[in-house]
């Protein structure tokens, strides 16, 4: 649940924040509620699929980091999240949030 919960809130030490580029407020006790009552990864991945789906309804257009324009809807955004929080493993690793959603049978 901490990476789920990294991928929905971010993290203030690496200065990331899924919801930066929509107007909604997140915070400790929208993620808490978001994701206390799932019981499985199924469950905590469809109740994150669902909130970047109502974050990022339509592809946004942004800036990134190091000044290219980049368009992404909710699943490139998530992916990009998800490597943020995941980090790499190991040498080689490409474990990505659309890969893993789509390994567990996560309805998109």
């Amino acid at each position: 649940m901490w990476l789920y919960s990294q991928i929905i809130l971010g993290d203030q030490a690496d200065c990331y924040k899924p919801s930066a580029l929509t107007k909604a407020r997140f915070g400790d006790v929208a993620c808490y509620k978001l994701l206390a009552g799932c019981k499985s990864d199924v469950e905590a991945l469809t109740a994150v699929v669902a909130q970047y789906k109502a974050w990022y309804p339509n592809p946004v257009t942004y800036t990134s980091w190091d000044g290219k324009e980049m368009t992404k809807d909710w699943l490139g955004i998530a992916d990009e999240m998800w490597q943020l929080a995941y980090m790499k493993r190991w040498v080689g690793d490409d474990t990505m949030f659309s890969k893993v959603i789509e390994e567990l049978g996560v309805e998109v």
